[in-house]
């Protein structure tokens, strides 16, 4: 694509923070494409965490999103 910035500082420059979260635009634009049948009987509802035969392992987001890639090689101990 030609017209995207050359650097990630250009790029942030550039860029809108909006607040929330991104999931309900990725929900309109998958229906809206076509990717998601929006018939209420074939949509399967959000598990809620806690609840239901699966036990919360721990809280969001979870120490995975916080280790390196040693860590998660094994290179180097886990600091969480």
């Amino acid at each position: 694509h030609d017209t995207l910035p050359e650097t990630h500082e250009e790029w942030m420059e550039g860029a809108t923070f909006n607040e929330g979260s991104w999931w309900p635009h990725w929900q309109a634009w998958m229906t809206d494409n076509g990717y998601v049948d929006t018939d209420p009987k074939k949509m399967v509802p959000a598990r809620q965490p806690g609840e239901g035969e699966l036990t919360v392992i721990e809280p969001a987001p979870g120490r995975y999103v916080r280790m390196t890639i040693p860590e998660v090689l094994g290179e180097i101990p886990s600091s969480t």
